[in-house]
């Protein structure tokens, strides 16, 4: 296979990079799965507002996140951001916790998209099937679909996504049509609502189910305008992600009744979207769903495998890691050693699980997702303060992007994201649905461990490769005799 230097330019546009970010947000995933599971943990009827909240403090974040991206195009979207605001070292801190955090969501959902699978392969009549056996087939095909050109990755997304949408829209309309109380409560959309000692574990999971959202900036290279892309298609996904969270849990809190929703979503579990939208749609709901379900972690899994696959190849283009992770197929100009290096992880994780007899949504889905989504609150703190510092160092008088933008949305967010981070960690034992377990201290310490792992190797590169580590962040830009700012690893 021959390879060439950089990734193809000029491919996708605003909804084409937002069906990448709205697919790694896998709506119907969350809605079927993660909202019955966020309402029978925290036994909070006032969950809608919860999303609500936690997507008003992300689009906080978008407002910089979006200003740096004018600035910045690389596929090593935060780490880029961060080794450009705090420094190359606090960079490829962030780099690691990236690639720690997005293999942890990609590979995590293998074991939803197992067992989900197994269970169709039985209703056909295809006879019984360990969980393992589709999860292997589809590290497969995600695997042969991210070696194809980015443009057609997008086209498979923008289909398996217009029928997750359709299901979920479905299910309010009719949920919202006919409240099992005869009336519409705005009840669990009410501050009133709130239990204070439910409210930092229904924000852990609620965090959780965003993550993906701040996924464009790793199409940045190839955008047709970055500049202008990146932003527009974070505000557009972040806005309907937001949206069909918060409404579903709305509408889900209404076919029961708001005083009901706990105990239901409790006996029925993940089935109970499903089952609410077979008795108000009818059987077809029930017949369909499921496929649309399986469709929607599919899309996530192949949005997840782009992204962590261009962490890579930014990664091995600067040196950070080998080079030979830099490298993209002549004719697709797919990263296809990142997209390989991937897929063995996935694989090896599988079946170190499969071996270990472990459950695949409890032990996989569940560790992983919240492994990942720690990482990935982590990172995108680090994000909003790395706006603030670039734009001060830039002189932001003379820089066309407001001081809202360039300094007071981002200082806030960094402060509000910085006590999230907090809660989460301290709370950890809630996403993994044991508070007596090792694991609630174990994760979170695998998160900050690759942060402080990926700054000493960074301080290495500093010592030992200072070409490589003067770099660090800009990607494929030259850089004669320029200096990165001055981070926090340099003072």
């Amino acid at each position: 296979m021959s390879y060439t230097a950089g990734l193809r330019k000029n491919k996708l546009g605003t909804s084409s990079v937002a069906f990448f970010v709205i697919a790694a947000a896998a709506p119907l995933t969350v809605v079927a799965g993660g909202l019955p599971t966020a309402y029978a943990i925290t036994g909070l009827p006032a969950l809608p507002l919860v999303y609500l909240v936690v997507g008003l403090v992300l689009a906080l974040f978008t407002v910089g996140y979006a200003a740096l991206s004018h600035h910045v195009a690389n596929a090593g979207a935060f780490y880029s951001y961060v080794a450009r605001g705090l420094g190359p070292a606090v960079g490829v801190g962030a780099a690691l916790v990236a690639v720690v955090a997005y293999n942890a969501l990609q590979i995590s959902l293998y074991g939803f998209l197992g067992v989900a699978g197994s269970a169709l392969m039985r209703q056909l009549g295809w006879g019984t099937v360990p969980w393992f056996v589709p999860a292997f087939a589809c590290i497969g095909v995600v695997f042969f679909l991210g070696m194809l050109r980015i443009e057609l990755n997008a086209q498979v997304l923008a289909v398996l996504l217009a029928m997750e949408c359709l299901i979920i829209v479905a299910f309010d309309v009719f949920a919202i049509s006919t409240p099992a109380d005869g009336v519409l409560s705005a009840a669990p959309l009410l501050p009133r609502s709130l239990d204070t000692n439910a409210f930092v574990p229904a924000i852990c999971l609620a965090v959780a189910s965003y993550s993906g959202f701040e996924s464009a900036a790793l199409y940045s290279e190839e955008c047709r305008r970055p500049r202008r892309t990146v932003a527009m298609a974070t505000y557009v996904a972040l806005a309907l992600v937001g949206l069909f969270y918060a409404g579903t849990a709305w509408a889900m809190a209404m076919a029961t009744g708001p005083d009901r929703i706990v105990t239901v979503s409790r006996s029925e579990g993940p089935d109970l979207l499903f089952h609410l939208g077979q008795q108000l749609a009818g059987g077809l709901f029930g017949q369909v769903a499921p496929w649309f379900y399986l469709s929607s972690v599919f899309a996530a899994l192949l949005a997840f495998h782009n992204a962590v696959s261009r962490y890579l190849f930014a990664l091995g283009r600067e040196g950070v890691l080998p080079r030979t992770l830099g490298r993209v197929s002549n004719g697709s100009g797919a990263p296809v050693v990142g997209a390989l290096a991937q897929s063995l992880v996935a694989g090896t994780v599988v079946t170190c699980f499969a071996l270990g007899r472990l459950d695949p949504i409890l032990n996989l889905s569940v560790w992983l997702a919240g492994l990942g989504a720690l990482g990935i609150l982590l990172l995108i703190a680090l994000t909003s303060a790395a706006v603030v510092r670039f734009f001060w160092y830039r002189n932001p008088d003379q820089d066309r992007e407001s001081r809202w933008a360039r300094l007071l949305a981002p200082a806030l967010s960094t402060l509000l994201l910085t006590a999230m981070t907090v809660l989460v960690t301290a709370r950890f034992d809630v996403l993994i649905g044991d508070r007596r377990s090792a694991l609630g201290w174990i994760i979170p310490a695998l998160v900050f461990g690759a942060m402080v792992l990926g700054i000493a190797w960074g301080l290495v590169l500093r010592s030992r490769r200072p070409v490589v580590y003067q770099q660090i962040g800009h990607g494929a830009e030259e850089l004669p005799g320029q200096r990165s700012l001055p981070g926090f690893a340099d003072a």
